[in-house]
């Protein structure tokens, strides 16, 4: 029986999924699980540990911590391995074995298939000996992490970007002088400290930090700034467009192969950072059209009406209806960045090859032709993500045009 009419967002969202779509929500909150609990389900150090008297959690560092006893005794006795070592208490992984440890003489394993010490390999070994089923696990939290923080970056922006401009060229074409020296400042500021950040080797966290406080400063002047005299027309609609146009006309794999070639060592978040640039465009774009679409509406002419300003027009009223819209368009970008990211790496483009991702596991295999499950298994972990995505993306889709349509969607 037909139960009440709910619109597909927020937490009736999540219920709807649940009811209608029963095997993707499952297939999403495992792939969930797998990334987030990735170093309790494999990994050869302790999550939690008590040593001679002293608590640790060496899962969480890639080193002791300096000056301690267990630090010392894991150099001098141990061969840097915490299983030779004696706990008062320590919690393990359910597995433990360690994606990035080498076992030369384990190289090449088959599935189910023992080591010289009597090891058994789940889904067998690849290069170096390293084991397939950890690497498989923490592939696919790098992949999901990848994603996410890429098209996080891009959603924030390309939806504020967007939506903003099509609100700022459709009702107030007019700003004044100061306001828009601040937007002119807020961009050569993103643009300069990204530049800085695709030279850089490391990430400054610092350096982003202090360049989200400065973009803050800035937004906050030019909103407390809009109305004031003397005013000029600028608009920042046209910007956009522009910016898309050019973007677009730019071929994306060839420009992300010269940003990779910027930055010898790319880390997660270096690509996270290219990939946002090169897919905001297409957020833009996608927000601009559903801001032009919701500007008519007749509770905006009121607000203005009524004297509302034009912070509170946008922020309260026309941006928090902009995001459901997106939410399909950033479930697509996701998948699309975990493929874009495992051709790279496939490819010896992408993450270093010393780094455990779902893309370098399959170009090791290329030194191997005949070993196919080291093909096959990070191959179907990547289908799965890919397609329970797009899926997501789908059904959001179908969501939103069912409730733009007046009706709403019906939960069973």
């Amino acid at each position: 029986m037909d139960g009440p009419e709910v619109k597909a967002n927020g937490v009736n969202a999540y219920s709807l999924l649940r009811k209608q779509r029963a095997g993707l929500f499952l297939s999403l909150h495992l792939l969930m699980g797998l990334a987030v609990l990735a170093i309790w389900i494999t990994g050869s150090k302790p999550l939690l540990c008590k040593y001679q008297g002293e608590w640790h959690v060496p899962a969480l560092h890639d080193q002791a911590r300096s000056g301690t006893r267990l630090a010392f005794d894991l150099v001098a006795t141990a061969d840097s391995d915490y299983r030779n070592l004696t706990f008062d208490l320590a919690v393990w992984p359910l597995f433990g074995r360690d994606p990035h440890v080498l076992k030369p003489e384990a190289s090449w394993l088959r599935p189910l298939e023992k080591d010289p010490s009597g090891n058994i390999y789940w889904l067998g070994s690849y290069e170096l000996g390293r084991d397939l089923f950890a690497a498989c696990i923490y592939g696919l939290r790098r992949s999901a992490l990848l994603g996410l923080l890429a098209m996080g970056i891009a959603g924030v922006f390309g939806g504020i970007v967007g939506s903003f401009a099509a609100f700022q060229s459709h009702r107030h074409g007019r700003i004044s002088w100061m306001s828009a020296a601040a937007v002119g400042a807020m961009l050569w500021v993103v643009l300069a400290e990204g530049l800085h950040l695709t030279q850089s080797k490391n990430v400054s966290w610092a350096g982003l930090a202090r360049m989200v406080a400065v973009v803050l400063s800035l937004a906050w002047l030019a909103v407390k700034t809009w109305d004031r005299r003397p005013k000029i027309h600028f608009s920042l609609d046209r910007l956009s467009l522009a910016y898309v146009e050019i973007m677009k006309s730019i071929p994306g794999l060839l420009l992300l192969l010269l940003l990779v070639q910027m930055v010898p060592d790319a880390g997660t978040v270096d690509i996270a950072l290219m990939v946002a640039f090169l897919y905001s465009p297409v957020v833009i774009k996608y927000s601009r059209s559903f801001a032009t679409r919701r500007l008519p509406e007749p509770h905006i002419d009121a607000l203005q009406a009524l004297g509302a300003s034009p912070a509170r027009i946008y922020f309260r009223h026309l941006l928090p209806r902009i995001w459901p819209d997106l939410i399909p368009v950033l479930a697509f970008g996701v998948a699309q960045v975990v493929l874009l990211e495992a051709s790279l790496s496939f490819l010896g483009l992408g993450l270093d090859l010393d780094t455990v991702s779902l893309g370098t596991i399959m170009h090791a295999a290329r030194s191997n032709p005949a070993a196919w499950w080291a093909i096959v298994f990070p191959g179907a972990l990547l289908f799965w993500l890919v397609y329970s995505l797009n899926a997501l993306g789908d059904w959001f889709s179908q969501s939103r045009s069912l409730s733009h349509r007046g009706g709403g969607l019906k939960t069973r």
